[in-house]
């Protein structure tokens, strides 16, 4: 039976071995096209700055997603927040959506993203923003059935790598969604 849980890493030091267990898995992979990061970037989305998000089938981790909230947004977003003229702090990011191997094509990645969403918004945020590695299809589907429309597609982050980049306006309290376009030159 599969469960989501949202995880504190200091209070829950295993479950957070067990999501870097995931990651390492995943690097091991040939056609892995992550970003594959240290363990303090994965401490970094906790309290105001974001969450992480696990998925168990049984006790064993199967999946993990996380949300940035400022100040942990990545700079690549500042023109579209300025152009937005949206204050940072309405903002988020979703940040890797990974889902094991042998668990992929159940919708465990579309439940991470509908429980990220769904707590943001809770939580205030107006705009979320994501990227997507442009050959991931499962994931592209789940961004553009989520209510996420692509930005551009570009070269983004310090390693330069290929990445669609979306985004997702909550309605507003009027009831009209503001979105963001590709910023002028």
């Amino acid at each position: 039976m599969l469960r989501f849980h949202r995880v504190i890493v200091d209070s829950e030091p295993r479950l957070f071995s067990e999501v870097m267990s995931v990651v390492r898995e995943e690097s091991e992979r040939s056609d892995c096209r992550m970003v594959v990061q240290p363990v303090e970037f994965y401490r970094r989305f906790q309290g105001d700055a974001g969450a992480i998000f696990v998925a168990y089938d049984g006790e064993r981790v199967v999946g993990f997603s996380l949300l940035a909230r400022a100040p942990r947004i990545n700079a690549i977003w500042s023109p579209y927040i300025e152009e937005l003229r949206a204050d940072r702090a309405v903002c988020g990011v979703l940040v890797q959506n990974l889902v094991r191997t042998g668990y992929r094509g159940c919708g465990i990645g579309r439940a991470l993203a509908r429980l990220r969403i769904e707590y943001a918004e809770a939580r205030g945020v107006r705009h979320l923003f994501a990227t997507v590695e442009p050959s991931n299809a499962a994931s592209l589907a789940v961004m553009t059935n989520a209510g996420f429309y692509e930005l551009e597609r570009k070269l983004v982050y310090e390693e330069q790598v290929p990445r669609v980049l979306f985004h997702r306006a909550s309605r507003s309290p009027t009831g009209r969604a503001v979105r963001a376009s590709r910023p002028s030159a």
